[in-house]
């Protein structure tokens, strides 16, 4: 199983984070499809990954409640080179996917607390130029806070 917990001491944030063939959040929970994953086959290149999912937990802590912040998802190869992953504007294609949120304080929520907060991504027919190693690269406020590492390779026939 690909869950990869994670944290930056500085931030607080905390991530636990999963591959897969499809995710949803709802009513604050995960609910996962083929969940576990660190290698695509493909038949030959370029390939079209049909959907990639990516369930992510994010540990938001007491302190960084009732602000606003900023998640943001790239994609890099093995080299570290940052890859197109937005959708293509007039601008051209963004390297980033980026969604701003803000998690309220409950009047039960103990000082010290960490709250989760559940998102779920699909990235649907992301074309692969290539064979090698890959990674989603998560950050909160600009800070890295985890990284989803996986593989694509060409099948054996």
């Amino acid at each position: 199983m690909t869950v990869v917990p994670a944290g930056n001491p500085e931030l607080g944030f905390t991530a636990q984070a999963m591959l897969c063939d499809s995710a949803a959040a709802v009513e604050g929970k995960l609910y996962v499809q083929g969940g576990g994953w660190n290698a695509i086959g493909a038949a030959a290149m370029p390939f079209t990954a049909p959907r990639i999912g990516m369930a992510l937990l994010i540990g938001v802590p007491y302190g960084d409640t009732e602000r606003r912040h900023q998640l943001s998802v790239g994609l890099a190869d093995e080299d570290g080179s940052a890859l197109p992953l937005g959708p293509v504007t007039d601008a051209g294609r963004a390297t980033h996917l980026q969604l701003g949120f803000e998690v309220g304080r409950p009047a039960q929520l103990p000082p010290g607390d960490t709250q989760l907060l559940p998102f779920a991504l699909n990235i649907d027919g992301y074309v692969f130029a290539r064979p090698g190693g890959y990674a989603f690269v998560i950050a909160i406020d600009q800070q890295e806070i985890t990284r989803l590492r996986f593989r694509v390779h060409v099948r054996s026939p």
